[in-house]
């Protein structure tokens, strides 16, 4: 349950959708080695799950994008988390 699911829309296409987000101050507690394989292993997960190509998997409509504070990537619409 690391990832927060925001609803959202395209501002170009109107297109709905959803945004996960995950604010890297959750990872403060451990050590900056820890840290840094942590956001890789998240990292490549998401770059893994933009790469899938089936009708049944989630689909990824905006790449991963990452900023000081956190990690975010947008979706086809969602409506829980995938937990």
């Amino acid at each position: 349950m690391l990832w927060r699911v925001y609803k959202g829309t395209k501002k170009t296409t109107k297109q709905e959708g959803s945004v996960f987000v995950f604010e890297k101050k959750q990872f403060d507690r451990y050590s900056k080695d820890d840290r840094e394989q942590m956001l890789e292993i998240l990292k490549k997960s998401v770059i893994q799950l933009t790469k899938l190509r089936h009708p049944h998997v989630l689909t990824v409509q905006h790449p991963l994008e990452e900023s000081r504070d956190s990690l975010a990537f947008a979706t086809e619409p969602c409506f829980a988390s995938l937990a």
